[in-house]
């Protein structure tokens, strides 16, 4: 029997177990209700006072047209009909570009595409619609599942997140600043919120949210965390993907990639795992893997999460305790398999899973083929796709090019049939997202949503809440009345990119396998004066700016003529050369001029804020404040509010701060700060410990 005459008697098996399937649902009383349709090039079927899209336009309902079946059994029938271009072209995952969207979607067969622009909800949604056209003129007319990193918080200091869309849709505190406001119903109205924009917008894919657990203090990547603690990660993991998928995935989720498994935050001295000089996961405390490491995973899987993103990481046997089943070591002295986790089989397939239970799909990290390919560099690009596949990859990150991945078939290292599990796990999360029906939104219905004042006071609300305060022995705090203040605020950059806080320069992006140009930040929404735009774009001229609105405020230049100094320190991690170790010390080095802000604090009363998207080694510059608040990427409306008392500061830490430096380098990569085994964490004067969950408010 033919490749042909075999298709042909799958797709009528399939056919006449569809109609059984369907004569089952009916009898039962189950059968879906009639979906919207939205159509506009496929032919749309009847049968009855029912509507179906002829996708393949052969005039007949095939199994994977009937939304009345089973999921399942679409998948199947619509595997059946797919050939090995089209099977192989699924299985990445590329940034969107216009002029190479025919190329992709007809030539490459590509379905899943990252947004990385700074559009208005009304312009992606347009874009979408007409995008989603194309695809549907195409053979079997499979749908665009559109990505995005995450787009509503306000970050100053980026790394390897996007905040695309700053601004255009409701702005919200950093994943730092949601973890610290302590509330879990608030988070889940941010994941609530955000749905509704994507899904409405033509998105409905999350490269996001990263739950790893910040267990090392100098790991570039903390700010995009939700902190160090893995049961509070646990918990808001819980939330964020119920609050975007819903309690099943559909026609109004937006699917989430949860990232990076195991657990990106156990990093060798906070060396950045994008470079080969950074890629080695390390974890010298025995039992941490699976007790620290693991549970915000554990709980993202529970909660349904569509798909998992593993790690660039490469597990270093020299540098670990036992931390796997003995049972799964490669041999009686080496428990890890070093290679990073795109092609590590026991972490995706025996851990993820088997033991955790996981049954959605594994999507690579970007740059895994090329770049990041650590522990199988010298495997050629056909063997990495096939090692990957093996391990339990489906979907690989920003590649554009399926030839290595045909190739890996052409040669034998894998067979066409080992790509069926990977399609059909790609085909489930498309046909459940209701795509096959309706890939089409209304643009003006999507400005109303990204618009909306009630989100907008939602978000402000997590700005306020999220802002901790640490010390005010003085009782400095609130400033009210005619104040005259002395301001400025200090902006590190990031290492190895140009522009202050941030701006102006070039990083990489999750999902880019190269970097790509920073975007500029717009402003924001809410009930703030100002609209909200990130103070690090015109620092000091803006928050002075701010503060001149109230008229019961006098900014002064000189601090002799100051009655009190406001000062809101922005570090940034400074990668060092050498790559021996990332620097988190408060110094010209990570944006901060220590003996001017020593001065400053000498001379007059000074409300101290640090912006923490790492736990800064502050015990230079703490003490001789008079006040200190901490706050993690807010708008600065945010910060004025709780300093002039129009609210009261309620906000946690959802990080320990290091005593000093020496606390740093003896601290355990893998072990979060609460928990290590000597007194690690910073005390202030009045014997407060900067702990995990501190935090105070006025009139205590």
């Amino acid at each position: 029997m033919s490749s042909r005459e075999s298709s042909i008697a799958i797709s009528a098996a399939l056919a006449l177990a569809a109609a059984l399937a369907i004569a089952s649902l009916r009898a039962a009383g189950t059968a879906p209700r009639q979906p919207k349709i939205g159509a506009r090039v496929s032919p749309v079927l009847k049968a009855g006072n029912l509507s179906f899209k002829d996708l393949n336009h052969n005039g007949v309902l095939d199994p994977y047209e009937d939304w009345r079946l089973p999921v399942e059994k679409r998948v199947a029938d619509l595997v059946s009909r797919m050939t090995l271009e089209e099977k192989a072209g699924l299985m990445q995952i590329t940034s969107f570009n216009a002029g190479s969207l025919d190329d992709y979607l007809n030539q490459r067969r590509i379905r899943y595409l990252i947004l990385r622009d700074n559009l208005s909800a009304r312009e992606l949604a347009a874009r979408a619609n007409a995008s989603q056209e194309l695809a549907e003129k195409s053979r079997l007319g499979i749908p665009i599942v559109f990505t995005s990193n995450p787009r509503n918080h306000v970050r100053d200091n980026l790394v390897y997140e996007e905040a695309e869309a700053a601004g255009e849709f409701s702005s919200w505190p950093g994943t730092l600043g949601l973890a610290a406001t302590n509330d879990l119903k608030l988070i889940r109205a941010f994941a609530e919120v955000a749905r509704a924009e994507w899904r409405a917008a033509g998105i409905q894919k999350c490269y996001g949210y990263q739950v790893d657990v910040a267990t090392e203090p100098r790991w570039y990547r903390i700010q995009t965390t939700f902190g160090e603690s893995a049961k509070w990660n646990a918990e808001i993991a819980r939330e964020i993907v119920l609050g975007f998928q819903g309690p099943a995935l559909g026609p109004d989720s937006v699917a989430q990639s949860i990232k990076h498994f195991p657990g990106d935050g156990a990093v060798d001295k906070g060396l950045d795992p994008h470079n080969n000089w950074g890629q080695w996961a390390v974890y010298p405390t025995p039992g941490s893997f699976f007790k620290y490491q693991l549970p915000p995973f554990q709980a993202a899987v529970d909660a349904g999460a569509s798909s998992i993103m593993s790690y660039y990481n490469n597990p270093s046997n020299e540098k670990s305790a036992a931390q796997l089943p003995r049972e799964w070591w490669r041999s009686g002295t080496q428990q890890f398999e070093e290679v990073a986790g795109a092609y590590n089989t026991v972490f995706l397939t025996r851990l993820l899973r088997g033991r955790m239970g996981f049954k959605g799909y594994v999507n690579t990290d970007s740059g895994v083929l090329t770049n990041n390919a650590f522990g199988v560099e010298k495997l050629t690009t056909p063997q990495r796709f096939a090692k990957a596949v093996k391990a339990g990859v489906a979907l690989f990150s920003d590649n554009n090019n399926p030839q290595g991945l045909l190739d890996a078939v052409h040669q034998h290292l894998l067979e066409e049939s080992d790509l069926t599990p990977a399609v059909s796990l790609l085909l489930k999360e498309i046909f459940q997202l209701g795509l096959f029906e309706n890939p089409y939104t209304d643009p003006e219905a999507a400005q109303k949503i990204a618009s909306s004042p009630v989100s907008a006071a939602r978000a402000d609300e997590a700005h306020r809440k999220s802002i901790v305060l640490l010390r005010n022995d003085r009782k400095l705090l609130p400033l009210r009345g005619p104040r005259k203040l002395y301001v400025e605020v200090m902006a590190g950059e990031p290492a190895g990119f140009g522009g202050r806080g941030g701006f102006g320069g070039r990083r990489g992006a999750e999902g880019r396998g190269a970097a790509g140009e920073q975007q500029p930040g717009r402003a924001g929404r809410g009930q703030f004066a100002g609209r909200g735009r990130p103070v690090a774009v015109d620092g000091t001229a803006r928050l002075k700016a701010l503060l001149a609105q109230d008229p019961s405020v006098r900014i002064v230049d000189s601090i002799d003529q100051a009655d009190e100094a406001l000062l809101w320190l922005r570090p940034t991690v400074y990668q060092r050369p050498e790559h021996d170790y990332a620097d988190i010390a408060l110094s010209t080095l990570t944006g901060v001029d220590v003996a001017k802000v020593k001065q400053i604090e000498a001379a007059k009363p000074t409300v101290l804020v640090i912006n923490f998207i790492n736990p800064w080694i502050i015990n230079e510059v703490e003490p001789g404040a008079a006040a200190v608040l901490a706050t993690f990427d807010v708008k600065a409306e945010a910060l004025l509010d709780v300093v002039r008392g129009r609210f009261k500061p309620s906000g946690k830490l959802p990080l320990t701060i290091p005593a000093d430096q020496a606390a740093v380098d003896r601290n355990a990569p893998d072990v979060p700060g609460y928990a290590e085994a000597f007194d690690y964490a910073y005390r202030n004067r009045v014997n407060d410990k900067y702990v995990f969950g501190f935090g105070l408010s006025y009139g205590k």
